[in-house]
């Protein structure tokens, strides 16, 4: 076990989680109860606070959270309605430590391939969603913490509004809890625009991919951009890129591992110091 100096938020020899947390976790269960009342949650779901082990992120030296819109229905695959949470079968808000020992487990059982391009990015920044490197990330989704079907894209509007209601200030009390310390997003800027933190400096481009893998040049140029946040006097860098259908899916796995790689370089040289209250 990595050590830290964080306070502990669940006491998990005891079987108990924190109060922060199993507030969070009942919102998300209010959020999915809503998406299922209006037929919008995906056969046989859950909702998905977070995915990864939390304690371990909690131990990084590195706290690196990805985020996305929300969870996938494959993450309920009809064959296997639990594939991916075997432990969290019969799960309901009535036994939070189940559901979060099942959240836990998420990247050492059966990951969604969704993940790969993310993973990428990760490893340039000396992370992982699983608990082989330094840091440990976790994902998480701005949206919803709801699998719906149809798909997001598919919703009608007043079906997104309403998931947008529970998920997006679910989100930004997730985040405050998990004090990432590099946020990375790649979303549609109608997205990233849902992020409401204070930004403690302007966008800027850190890194510009101009050429394909086959050395022609790019008809629009690949940027990323980073920026720092404040969340509750705590430095956090968001590092943001357009999507495809995977995130950073316009770019390849080396190009990916090279994003990460210049991130971690602009984390070092440019953190601001915490405020001090």
């Amino acid at each position: 076990m990595r050590g830290t100096d964080a306070e502990p938020t669940f006491e998990e020899a005891q079987g108990t989680i924190g109060a922060v947390l199993h507030g969070l976790i009942d919102q998300s269960w209010d959020a999915w109860d809503t998406a299922s009342s209006a037929g919008a949650s995906a056969e046989g779901s859950m909702p998905i606070l977070y995915f990864g082990d939390l304690l371990e992120y909690q131990n990084s030296t590195l706290r690196v959270v990805t985020v996305g819109l929300n969870p996938s229905g494959e993450e309920f695959p009809s064959g296997d309605r639990t594939a991916r949470f075997s432990d969290a079968a019969g799960v309901s808000r009535s036994d939070p430590y189940r559901y979060y020992q099942a959240l836990n487990l998420y990247f050492e059982q059966n990951p969604y391939r969704w993940f790969n391009d993310y993973e990428q990015v990760l490893g340039g920044l000396g992370v992982s969603y699983t608990t082989d490197a330094k840091s440990t990330a976790l994902h998480t989704d701005i949206c919803s913490p709801v699998a719906t079907a149809p798909t997001w894209t598919g919703l009608d509007n007043h079906s997104k509004d309403r998931l947008l209601d529970d998920g997006v200030p679910l989100w930004h009390e997730l985040i405050r809890f998990l004090c990432p310390d590099v946020i990375v997003m790649s979303v549609a800027k109608e997205h990233l625009n849902r992020v409401a933190f204070v930004s403690s400096s302007d966008a800027q481009p850190i890194h510009t991919i101009t050429h394909n893998d086959d050395g022609a040049m790019r008809h629009q140029p690949y940027a990323v951009m980073a920026r720092w946040h404040d969340i509750d006097g705590r430095p956090a860098l968001l590092i943001h890129a357009r999507a495809a259908q995977t995130p950073f899916g316009l770019v390849t796995h080396q190009d990916k591992h090279e994003i990460g790689q210049v991130a971690k370089t602009y984390y070092e040289e440019t953190r601001p110091a915490p405020k001090v209250h």
